[in-house]
């Protein structure tokens, strides 16, 4: 008895081996891809790979369409603060995209340099990095950024966030943990059954590739939908509220939202405001701010500010600031009311300026172009 079941368990490992050879030899034929960073990497380019945060910057002095711009050794732009921050300091940190970031302006001319420039014992933590959302800024906290021990978080995202595009962010980066921490990720069978059957839970991400079978897709997707969008904001405060750390809103603006039109990105404004509403917190709009001004002299393009937008920004940061920070509440923000409205069929250009490319696409791009995606018109 005992040998005939030492060989029924042997014939069953045998079948077992024959069916993952079968499902690799099928899988090779579709040649699912994980996405890994695949753009440029050179001096002469300010993005490169990252392998949690799917890209990010490499220490050095790189190319910032037009002037350079100094990334630091955790690949942030600007010098590296002093750690533990010294008593009675306040440190800024921004969050958000290329427009936080400081796109096509020199180091020093960004809003949170221009802020600190005007406040008593401040220092600065860019966060903000080009295409960012929200999703991998919080990556980036969990890894990084609250070691870095902020007293107050300045938060722009939204731009990277509501862009239209070929997958959801947190899905990509949900690809890019299983790729690190599985050291059989290089199995195109294991890759195709993490596929199939490595998650779908809207709140974690799932598991994505791009293979024969499936290429790029055709349809459009929010980057961070609506919803995950005011969660991921509402978990990024509850945590800054357990450590007592201050935060405020920049709600950015563009040519096009100059106007008053009604745009894609208006729903994300709205829960924008709400949730600043709901925390307490400030909100400074930089449509109000930029109102009556001319717009060649705010936008180098369709939205990134000159270093005249950034200064109008910084200057009322600080001013903000120096009455005294806001600590968000402790209470979740309800989020059951918020509904998103339908991508817009008429868009053409999927994909134009995102980072998303690059992960799975190794043709270069121009060093000079933008890394968020570019406003669409209403």
């Amino acid at each position: 008895m005992r040998r005939r079941s030492m060989l029924r368990s042997l014939m069953g490992g045998l079948g077992l081996c024959a069916a993952l050879l079968l499902v690799e030899g099928a899988a090779r034929v579709a040649e699912p891809v994980l996405p890994q960073w695949r753009g440029p990497d050179n001096t002469a380019v300010l993005m490169t790979g990252h392998p949690t945060r799917l890209w990010g910057m490499a220490p050095g002095t790189r190319f910032n369409a037009g002037p350079n711009a100094s990334i630091n050794e955790l690949g942030l732009r600007g010098p590296m603060v002093e750690l533990p921050r010294p008593a009675g300091r306040t440190r800024l940190m921004v969050l958000g995209d290329s427009s936080f970031f400081g796109h096509g302006v020199a180091d020093g001319q960004d809003l949170g340099s221009v802020a600190v420039g005007l406040l008593p014992d401040a220092d600065l933590v860019i966060g903000a990095v080009p295409g960012y959302s929200v999703a991998q800024s919080k990556v980036f906290l969990d890894e990084e950024g609250w070691d870095l021990q902020p007293s107050v978080l300045v938060i722009g995202h939204l731009w990277s966030d509501n862009t239209w595009d070929a997958f959801h962010d947190e899905d990509l980066l949900a690809s890019a943990a299983f790729n690190q921490r599985n050291p059989l990720a290089h199995s195109r069978a294991l890759r195709m059954a993490a596929t199939l059957f490595g998650g779908g839970a809207a709140d974690g991400g799932r598991i994505i590739t791009v293979s024969k079978l499936e290429p790029w897709p055709e349809g459009r997707v929010r980057r961070v939908p609506l919803k995950r969008y005011a969660a991921l904001l509402d978990e990024l405060l509850l945590e800054a509220a357990d450590r007592e750390v201050g935060a405020l809103f920049i709600l950015p603006a563009n040519r096009i939202s100059l106007t008053g039109a009604f745009a894609h990105w208006d729903p994300y404004y709205q829960v924008m405001r709400e949730i600043a509403a709901h925390h307490g917190l400030p909100l400074l709009d930089a449509n109000a701010l930029y109102a009556d001004i001319e717009p060649d002299t705010l936008f180098l393009d369709s939205m990134h500010p000159t270093v005249t937008g950034h200064q109008i920004l910084g200057q009322a940061l600080a001013q903000e600031l120096a009455g005294g920070l806001s600590v968000p509440t402790h209470t979740p923000f309800d989020r059951s009311h918020i509904e998103d409205i339908l991508p817009p069929d008429h868009f053409s250009d999927r994909g134009v300026g995102s980072p998303q490319r690059s992960l799975f696409d190794a043709t270069p791009t121009e060093p000079d172009a933008a890394p968020d995606g570019p406003p669409q018109a209403p």
